[in-house]
């Protein structure tokens, strides 16, 4: 025997639905109810099981094969021949042997030659494949007019609701115009007092940061500007006043860095002046202060001042391109980005660097010392 048969066949005797999965149990659906006329707890059958036999024997004349075995329609012979197993096992007349059946017993009888018949017929392959067939379409045909009466109900259903909705519909919206145009005029009202508070506020800021503009005072400049655009975000007067005051503040953040820096090299103090210069490259960073910050960090922090060297070439390469460089300036750039490519090892660079700085400034002191430094190092 097949594992599960055995299974099904040696599981202890249960409700309708032992022995099977709850997908297969068909039989769930053909039980005669608790109360029919003719369930007796008295009897030797238990109640669940007078219900089944109830259930079946009364409708005994409309089942199919494969709803007396309690599975849906197939063609696989072991499910066929599981189902067989369980149901011959319900209906077998020696089951209740010595107990009291009362009218179950003729039942009984009846329902396991059904059953045994229905089996006997399923085995046959062309009569089992004519049968399921046979199912299928008419399940088929019951699916698509139940679907077919569904959508009908669900259509007229729908329109009975849009007719309703629709005259609900047109009296709320008369109603909804009126209210809509009231507080639209009020809220109208409403709205032009707080665009006015707004304008006359971010006003106010816009005045108080070109009192700090005309002071130089770039930083309080660009939180006034600033704070006028947050109050007023489409204004391109305050945007373009934020821009200005921010770029403005950064610059002169970075020049009092870079001249911070050239004050500590004055007293000696390099690791301060680097330092300086770093956060001036962080803050604004330009070609020359990019090119600053790897001069002055070429001797603590090779590999730092290497990648500053190569950020200020693209950004070398980006100012040149939008706007000349006076060539002693690109010219000391170039030298000081020479020492930060030479501190990381990029010999094949650094040569390209100098060259170009002799080229700009042939004459030039400063370019002269910043490249004899290099040398000597």
């Amino acid at each position: 025997r097949e594992p599960s048969e055995t299974r099904e066949r040696d599981a202890p005797d249960g409700g309708p639905s032992a022995g099977r999965s709850a997908e297969e149990d068909v039989w769930r659906d053909l039980l005669a109810p608790a109360d029919a006329p003719g369930i007796d707890p008295a009897l030797g059958i238990p109640v669940e099981e007078q219900r089944l036999l109830l259930g079946l024997h009364d409708r005994l004349d409309d089942l199919t094969a494969f709803d007396l075995l309690g599975i849906p329609p197939t063609r696989d012979v072991r499910r066929i021949r599981r189902a067989y197993f369980v149901a011959s096992r319900h209906f077998h007349p020696d089951r209740y042997y010595g107990k009291r059946t009362g009218d179950f017993g003729p039942i009984l009888q009846r329902l396991f030659e059904h059953c045994r018949r229905s089996y006997e017929a399923l085995l046959d392959d062309e009569k089992r494949e004519a049968y399921v067939a046979t199912l299928e379409a008419r399940r088929a045909e019951r699916e698509a007019a139940e679907a077919a009466r569904r959508e009908e109900e669900r259509r007229r259903a729908e329109e009975a609701e849009r007719a309703r909705r629709q005259a609900e519909a047109e009296a709320e919206a008369r109603r909804r115009a009126e209210r809509e145009e009231r507080d639209r005029r009020r809220r109208a009202r409403a709205q032009e007092r707080i665009r006015k508070r707004l304008r006359e506020k971010a006003r106010a800021h816009y005045e108080r940061g070109q009192t700090f503009e005309a002071a130089e005072d770039w930083s309080n400049a660009a939180i006034a500007y600033r704070l006028a655009l947050e109050v007023d975000p489409a204004s391109k007067l305050y945007e373009e006043a934020h821009l200005r005051a921010q770029a403005k503040a950064r610059k002169a953040r970075a020049d009092r860095l870079v001249a911070q820096g050239w004050s500590r090299l004055d007293l000696g103090d390099a690791a301060g002046a680097a330092e300086a210069f770093r956060t001036a490259a962080e803050v604004l960073p330009t070609a020359e202060n990019l090119a600053l910050a790897a001069w002055s960090l070429a001797g603590s922090d090779p590999e730092r001042a290497g990648s500053l060297a190569m950020q200020s070439i693209d950004v070398l390469t980006d100012e040149a391109a939008r706007s000349p460089l006076e060539p002693a300036t690109e010219a000391r750039i170039r030298a000081m980005i020479a020492h930060g490519l030479a501190a990381a090892g990029r010999t094949h660079l650094v040569a390209v660097q100098v060259a170009r700085a002799r080229e700009l400034a042939p004459g030039d002191r400063n370019v002269a010392g910043i490249l004899k430094a290099l040398k000597t190092s």
